[in-house]
């Protein structure tokens, strides 16, 4: 069951990649709001664009903001808004949220 909670998240993309990195961050830091979650996980993704433009801090969050149903689903999230939280599940079924 896990593994196909998995592929959910196609390895590299950057949905993957910033779902990891919200329950990572999250684990590590403890609780934060939306905005203060997209701020310290902006600068991973500066290689990153939209529409040929670099993102931007807000394009991060809104991103973040566009996963929260699927994150909290996955239990990889509790968000009690304007608060996340890690999730019972965060460090387990996301393999690159561990590394």
């Amino acid at each position: 069951m896990v593994r196909r909670l998995r592929t959910w998240f196609t390895s590299d993309e950057f949905t993957s990649l910033l779902a990891s990195g919200v329950a990572a961050m999250l684990s590590a830091t403890g609780p934060l709001t939306g905005e203060e979650l997209a701020g310290r996980l902006h600068p991973l993704y500066e290689r990153w664009r939209r529409n040929g433009r670099p993102l931007t801090q807000q394009d991060v969050q809104m991103s973040i903001s566009g996963l929260a149903a699927v994150l909290q689903g996955l239990d990889q999230v509790q968000v009690d808004w304007p608060m996340w939280r890690a999730g019972p599940s965060a460090l387990t079924l996301l393999s690159r949220a561990t590394r």
